[in-house]
């Protein structure tokens, strides 16, 4: 297992998100850097633990604003491996992602959130037209509850719903539920994962939200996660590069 370290943007800057509550995120504080500047952050991640593959929120672009472009295209020119979420509603909105290319480098995972997407109906074409390569889908929960942009899913449930997604062609997987994300009270997510890894043994799995410690990533590791996402344990100092290291030398995949 990978540790994936998460930057969330928002009006040009990094913020610490807590419990999904957008309304009051604010500036990142960290040790890591002054400031709260991705590039920066980005930067140290790199230079500290030796990260090349960040996961970049853009909650602007989410909630229905304008994206945070100078910000990533500075990532992308910075040859970062960025997973992109940039709240994609729309199969077009999709291609136009996958378009970008900033000094020769472009985005290799384009992440599809179930919060965002306006039609279910499009899942299918848009894998086809991105490769189910690049296209990451998110399943986004809160307290365990799927969170729809679309009304028109076949099943509300969270297993019905990944049957659902699996038959649109999604090989790659994010399990989050945004009411852990950054409570420090460890990850619901476990038996979701260990699910999604019984049903489908190739596929590549991705979760995280509120990880506090190795214990928690040991419990994401054995629920057949290929990625963690980090982000408030790397920030306020609870986690370290010697912590993480056991995990991205026992990485396979």
């Amino acid at each position: 297992m990978r540790i994936l370290p998460v930057i969330d943007l928002l009006g040009g800057q990094v913020v610490h998100a807590v419990r999904g509550e957008r309304a009051g995120y604010r500036p990142l504080r960290t040790h890591l850097i002054n400031g709260s500047d991705p590039a920066d952050l980005a930067a140290a991640l790199r230079s500290q633990f030796g990260w090349q593959s960040i996961y970049v929120a853009d909650l602007d672009a989410i909630q229905g604003r304008s994206a945070n472009r100078p910000q990533i295209d500075q990532l992308l020119a910075a040859q970062y491996d960025v997973w992109l979420d940039a709240g994609l509603t729309s199969l077009d909105v999709a291609v136009q992602w996958s378009e970008l290319e900033v000094s020769g480098h472009r985005l290799r995972s384009i992440i599809v959130g179930l919060e965002s997407l306006r039609s279910a109906r499009e899942l299918r074409e848009l894998v086809l037209r991105l490769s189910p390569e690049r296209v990451v889908f998110s399943l986004d929960l809160r307290d365990g509850q799927p969170i729809l942009g679309a009304d028109d899913w076949e099943a509300q449930d969270p297993r019905g719903l990944v049957r659902t997604i699996a038959s649109a062609g999604i090989r790659r997987w994010i399990v989050l539920d945004l009411a852990s994300v950054g409570g420090n009270a460890g990850t619901p997510t476990l038996e979701i994962c260990a699910s999604l890894r019984q049903q489908f043994p190739d596929a590549q799995i991705t979760s995280g939200g509120g990880v506090r410690d190795a214990a928690d990533l040991r419990q994401l590791q054995r629920s057949g996660c290929d990625y963690a996402l980090v982000a408030t344990a790397i920030y306020h100092g609870g986690m370290t590069p010697v912590d993480v290291a056991p995990f991205e030398r026992s990485a396979v995949r």
